[in-house]
């Protein structure tokens, strides 16, 4: 299955979403705005925020494989907008076995590759 075929569909307390990939078969990754321009729709700020104060639920067991991609260029848990040139994932932390929150910049996002998914609400 190519990347761009991957779609993971879950719910959390009554709002849907899904994690789906963006790279073609035999693709270079590419950075994150290539990401978010082939993914325009990807969560928002108050999404983001919905999730992560959800952290601790179910999520599908096959999303802890990924970094989790959302539409965030500034922390979405902060008024200030104080870092540039950086994404904002939702990660698996395997050793404390939860969800959270991470800023990643733009050149980590190419080196993930594969290994990341874009988030983006279901109606």
């Amino acid at each position: 299955m190519a990347h761009k075929d991957i779609c993971i569909k879950f719910e959390v307390d009554g709002r849907r979403f899904e994690a789906v990939g963006f790279l073609s078969d035999d693709e270079t990754p590419v950075d994150g705005d290539e990401i978010l321009r082939r993914i325009p729709n990807a969560i928002n700020k108050e999404d983001t925020i919905f999730l992560y104060n959800h952290r601790n639920e179910e999520w599908p067991y096959e999303l802890r494989s990924y970094y989790l991609i959302t539409g965030c260029k500034s922390s979405p848990l902060f008024w200030m907008e104080y870092n540039t040139g950086v994404f904002y994932c939702i990660g698996y932390i395997g050793h404390r076995m939860e969800w959270d929150l991470e800023e990643r910049p733009i050149g980590l996002l190419i080196e993930l590759g594969r290994g990341a998914l874009v988030l983006r609400r279901c109606a």
